[in-house]
């Protein structure tokens, strides 16, 4: 079970910190850069991501919630005003 991690703003992330933190594939990480969904930058060998790139990418690609037509606080199928 993946534990609730902490992503600093201004820190930078190598690949193996991202996948060992996230729980993620380094070819999922490569697909997102390559799809230019991923910021990162190349130092040397190393492939770095800074800690708000990293949220945008996850805030981007979470799904969005699904709207109901029924408010929460309406009780469905029962009338008001009406005993019986």
């Amino acid at each position: 079970m993946l534990q609730p991690v902490l992503i600093e703003l201004e820190a930078l992330y190598d690949d193996g910190a991202l996948q060992q933190a996230l729980g993620l594939t380094a070819s999922a990480l490569a697909s997102a850069r390559r799809a230019g969904t991923l910021r990162y930058i190349r130092k040397g060998k190393r492939t770095l991501y800074k800690g708000n790139w990293i949220l945008s990418w996850l805030e981007a690609e979470a799904e969005p919630r699904q709207v109901t037509d029924t408010p929460r606080n309406k009780a469905v199928g029962r009338e008001v005003g009406h005993e019986g």
